[in-house]
Parts: C-alpha cells; sequence; structure tokens
C-alpha cells in the first residue's frame, strides 16, 4: 500500500491495544497517503495518534459519538484542508500550510485543558484563508475572551 493516495476508514470501535497498533502500522505503511477520511465511533478508545504524513494534504475526522475523541499528535506540514468534528488535542504540530478549515471540536472535562488547545489549534492555522467554526466551538471560544 505504499502507493496509496487516498484512504476512507470508518471504525465502529476498537477492542484492545492490538487493534490500535494495527491501525498505527495501516497508517505508517501509506507514506503517500494524500487524502485521509476517517469516521470513527468507539466510545473506548479515545487516544488517537497520527504518525508524521508528510504528503497529507486532505485530513477529514469525525467522531460519532457522545463523548469525542483526543487527537494526541495532529502533524501534518503538507495539509492544504482540514475537517474536524468532535475532536480535542493533546499536540499540534505543523500546520502552517493549511488554508481550509472546518472545526468543531469538543469540551473535554478539563475546560482548561480544552480552551488551551483550541488556543493552539488556532495559532497553529497561521495561514488561514477559510474557516469555519461551528456554533460549540464559537461559544467555547467567546467564554475565553
Amino acid at each position: 500500500m505504499s502507493a496509496l493516495e487516498t484512504l476512507k476508514l470508518h471504525m465502529s470501535y476498537f477492542v484492545d491495544t492490538d487493534d490500535v497498533i494495527s491501525f498505527h502500522v495501516l497508517l505508517s505503511g501509506c507514506p503517500k497517503l494524500e487524502a485521509l477520511s476517517l469516521s470513527f465511533s468507539s466510545e473506548i478508545f479515545h487516544n488517537i495518534h497520527l504518525p508524521l504524513l508528510s504528503y497529507l494534504k486532505t485530513l477529514e475526522f469525525t467522531v460519532d459519538n457522545s463523548i469525542g475523541a483526543c487527537l494526541e499528535i495532529l502533524d501534518a506540514p503538507g495539509l492544504k484542508k482540514l475537517t474536524l468534528n468532535q475532536i480535542t488535542f493533546s499536540t499540534i504540530g505543523d500546520l502552517h500550510n493549511v488554508l481550509e478549515a472546518n472545526l468543531d471540536v469538543f469540551s473535554p472535562p478539563a475546560q482548561s485543558v480544552y480552551n488551551n488547545s483550541l488556543l493552539q489549534l488556532l495559532e497553529a492555522l497561521s495561514e488561514i484563508t477559510h474557516l469555519f467554526l461551528s456554533l460549540s466551538t464559537t461559544k467555547v471560544k467567546l467564554v475565553l475572551l
């Protein structure tokens, strides 16, 4: 799969650590991936680590559950378009090439962690030309001001 450029995955659940490792191995086996669309509904697995995907231009990440998910590291220097739904972050890497973002991020129980990660995300989007924020994201952001 080393030549794969587009990947769409829907993951219903992760049963154990082996499932998470398999997911990471799958992504690391796609070094030329340009478009990644992930949809995930598990309420068991909360942390997702994306390896450095230098060719990635489009990332769409949707979590379809009541608790959201935490993306441990988001680092994609070639990314141009970012769509996130029900996601928060631990670490924001290189996103300086993102031109368009559609953000519907969620608030975890530790509100201050969320506020900081949202601010880090917005700061990392330094070259953005089109930004779409959900109402829930906007409300939390306005509370910060």
